[in-house]
């Protein structure tokens, strides 16, 4: 999700979208990294973030973004995996 792209609550969101655009690079996927980590932590107080992965597919022209986490009174791990593609 977007920032202000929720009505009632505007705040909420990583703002990824907008980073597809850029040179994909280090440093972006960095940014995204950073982003991601920063919504949960601020939006979803339940859960443990162990491992955050953002992988540029050149083929596909799109980003692998993996989250590994855990429910925080739970032991077991959690992955869910999204892909982000740019559309022209």
């Amino acid at each position: 999700t977007n920032t202000f792209e929720r009505f009632y609550n505007p705040l909420i969101g990583a703002s990824i979208v907008g980073q597809l655009f850029e040179p994909m690079d280090s440093i972006t996927l960095h940014s995204m990294k950073k982003s991601i980590q920063v919504a949960i932590n601020n939006y979803e107080p339940r859960i443990i973030v162990n491992d955050i992965k953002v992988k540029f597919d050149d083929d596909r022209n799109s980003v692998n973004i993996t989250v590994v986490f855990r429910v925080d009174n739970q032991s077991q791990e959690t992955e869910s995996t999204i892909v982000l593609e740019r559309l022209r």
